[in-house]
């Protein structure tokens, strides 16, 4: 079992209180640390060894750690977006194979590889960043009365719209067939004349 880092194991011969060590630099950046690793407020408070509602009252006080926990967060939450972007577009990586030569380890060879795109990335990318476009389920449209009847109409009048269009095509087209017909008959009078 792992053992918990609490105050007691920090140096505190120059700090008479916690929040003294706590707002220093050095505490400053262990819990900007255990923000960036993820951690809940619950879990930085157990490593500090202090209960969580001291915590809260220390962050009032002291804005120095309002804004550690803060930048820690965003910090890792930018990481995990770049590496979702890069999951979901794709990526070329070195990758060095070391081998023993001569006593040591070196490098002896390098690959230069593409990591192409991950649906999965792409999909949660598309999800949570374009949401009203990519969700999985739409949302359901209410629909009136009213707009029912006038989209009735509409697709009567496209209907009847194509219709005409097809009548008229059809009508164009037995005009067309009866004109050259007309014309060929004028042709072979023509012929049999000669």
């Amino acid at each position: 079992m792992d053992k918990k880092v609490v105050f007691s194991d920090y140096p505190t011969n120059k700090y008479a209180k916690k929040v003294d060590w706590w707002t220093s630099p050095e505490g400053i950046e262990l819990i900007k640390g255990w923000r960036q690793c993820g951690c809940t407020f619950k879990e930085i408070t157990e490593h500090m060894g202090v209960d969580i509602r001291t915590f809260r009252s220390w962050r009032k006080k002291h804005p120095e750690l309002e804004e550690a926990l803060v930048i820690g967060m965003e910090i890792t939450n930018t990481r995990v977006v770049n590496a979702l972007y890069k999951k979901a577009v794709g990526f070329y990586y070195d990758e060095s194979i070391e081998e023993l030569v001569e006593g040591e380890m070196r490098t002896t060879k390098i690959y230069h590889k593409y990591s192409p795109p991950d649906v999965k990335a792409i999909l949660s990318w598309l999800y949570n960043r374009a949401s009203d476009m990519w969700r999985a389920i739409q949302p359901t449209i209410d629909v009136s009365a009213d707009m029912l009847s006038a989209f009735d109409e509409v697709l009567v009048s496209i209907r009847n719209t194509a219709r005409d269009s097809q009548d008229e095509a059809s009508l164009g087209s037995s005009l067309a067939s009866e004109e050259v017909g007309t014309q060929e008959d004028v042709e072979d009078e023509e012929h049999e004349g000669s």
